[in-house]
């Protein structure tokens, strides 16, 4: 991975509903908070973009608020848009391909932030489905 860049993408405050947290994603991709945005990422495949990265396994619960994740919302939007590398591999589990949008961000002197956003081919092979999108600290954490 090359060296984490620096930012100044604010993080978001916590405390906020799903619907807040959700409605600054979807805007960042030119959707509402409760729709689906299909996006062309930087190799020009088209992935959608929704809540559904943020669901758990029973599909009727979200997981924004997980481990402080919704608080980094901004920057795993710009994981998307502007990864740092894309990996490819078989998930031997499921047999799909799997697709990962890798980003690293130095939010101060030290203090990095990784994102991570997992896509699966669909069981027809023709589209991808969103799997999971998260944070988490290189070393240290936010104080």
């Amino acid at each position: 991975m090359p060296e984490p860049r620096r930012t100044n993408v604010g993080l978001l405050p916590t405390g906020m509903s799903e619907r807040f947290y959700l409605e600054n994603l979807m805007s960042r991709f030119d959707a509402g908070w409760n729709e689906t945005a299909m996006f062309a990422d930087v190799k020009g495949i088209r992935i959608p973009v929704s809540r559904s990265l943020f669901m758990k396994s029973d599909g009727k619960t979200t997981k924004i608020n997980k481990r402080s994740r919704e608080q980094f919302i901004p920057l795993i939007a710009e994981g998307i848009k502007s990864p740092d590398e894309i990996w490819l591999e078989m998930d031997a589990d499921v047999h799909k391909v799997k697709r990962s949008y890798l980003a690293q961000f130095e939010l101060r002197k030290g203090v990095v932030l990784q994102t991570l956003v997992v896509y699966r081919k669909s069981m027809d092979g023709t589209a991808w489905e969103e799997v999971t999108a998260f944070a988490t600290f290189q070393r240290g954490g936010v104080s």
